[in-house]
């Protein structure tokens, strides 16, 4: 089976791992969708799309990739292989108009199959397709990251540190977690990753120098998979506040708890499938005023059993662990593939 994957980005770690996990079906030939080789497209027996709704930012950049991607999606409906799109998000990040919303619901309703990895994103299909696609939807869960679990210290070790890390954008939240940082200065706050825009970076940095908080580590640029198992064993705790007006599934949390470490983050969809989800610090919130008091409050939660009752702290974060490890495995997620009738001859 011939599948044209886009993006075909193996330093992502959710595409390496689906990559890994589809290669160990028999036959499965994955390669990079290219529309400069119409003999590939002709032939693929799959188009496998990930963040396909994206769209980019800016007026004239938003309407050239919308007509673009349109025009590429009526290619493949043309070819013979089926469309397989992957729905990671509630809506595009950056964008949320009416040109998301259309082309959102213009790819999953002319999809030949919808790859979801939890459970929540069937209500939100439904809210954005207002009819019945169950027949063509299919689950197939962020993978495990093969990674060695944390070294976790007998006894706690201060000061407690606030670890971020991923992709710095605005939908992150994390002008909320210098909020916090204020508010605390006998916590520590690490914030780790490659920014968006050279702009939002510099608007981080001012934030920081402006609030005067010496107890916020600002580290900007890619982070190896090295470095941020170096700043994962160095960290008490991760906070993922991500919005939930667009977030559905993270894999920061994922690859957090396959490290063993505790995260505190709302309650997205990638919480809600753990069977065990009553041990992570996870919360709701209905505004961004609710959003600064929740996160602050299980931060302070989680920094109290830290101190209190700290084998019970890492308890929850071993539980975690060994639950992803199991169920989200390479083995586990191939199963899941094959079962799901995508792979049949």
């Amino acid at each position: 089976m011939n599948i044209l994957f886009s993006p075909l980005d193996k330093t992502n770690g959710y595409i390496s791992l689906i990559c890994e996990s589809l290669c160990q079906i028999d036959n499965v030939k994955i390669e990079q969708l290219s529309f400069r080789k119409p003999n590939k497209i002709k032939n693929a027996d799959l188009f496998w799309l990930n963040w396909y709704e994206d769209l980019g930012s800016g007026t004239f950049q938003i309407l050239k990739n919308f007509i673009i991607k349109i025009l590429y999606f009526r290619v493949m409906e043309k070819a013979k292989g089926a469309i397989v799109v992957v729905m990671h998000n509630k809506c595009s990040h950056d964008l949320q108009g009416g040109i998301s919303r259309y082309f959102m619901k213009f790819i999953l309703r002319h999809s030949d199959k919808i790859v979801i990895l939890c459970d929540e994103s069937i209500s939100v299909i439904e809210q954005i397709i207002k009819e019945d696609i169950s027949y063509k939807i299919i689950k197939i869960p962020h993978p495990a990251y093969h990674v060695i679990p944390k070294t976790i210290p007998e006894v706690a070790t201060y000061p407690f540190i606030v670890l971020f890390f991923g992709l710095l954008r605005p939908y992150k939240n994390i002008e909320i977690l210098l909020k916090i940082a204020k508010l605390h200065p006998h916590l520590e706050f690490i914030i780790a990753g490659k920014p968006i825009h050279r702009e939002y970076a510099q608007k981080l940095a001012l934030n920081i120098e402006a609030n005067c908080l010496k107890n916020v580590q600002l580290i900007l640029g890619y982070i190896s998979e090295d470095e941020l198992d170096r700043l994962i064993q160095k960290a008490s705790i991760m906070a993922l506040p991500y919005h939930l007006e667009s977030s559905l599934n993270s894999g920061a949390a994922i690859y957090a708890f396959s490290k063993g470490i505790n995260v505190v983050m709302p309650r997205i969809g990638t919480i809600k499938e753990i069977d065990k989800n009553n041990l992570t610090f996870s919360y709701e919130y209905a505004t961004e005023d609710d959003h600064v008091d929740k996160l602050e409050k299980k931060i302070l939660e989680a920094y109290s059993l830290y101190r209190n009752d700290y084998k019970q702290f890492v308890f929850r974060a071993s539980e975690m662990q060994k639950e992803v490890a199991v169920r989200y495995s390479t083995a586990a997620i191939t199963e899941q593939m094959i079962s799901s009738g995508l792979f049949r001859k």
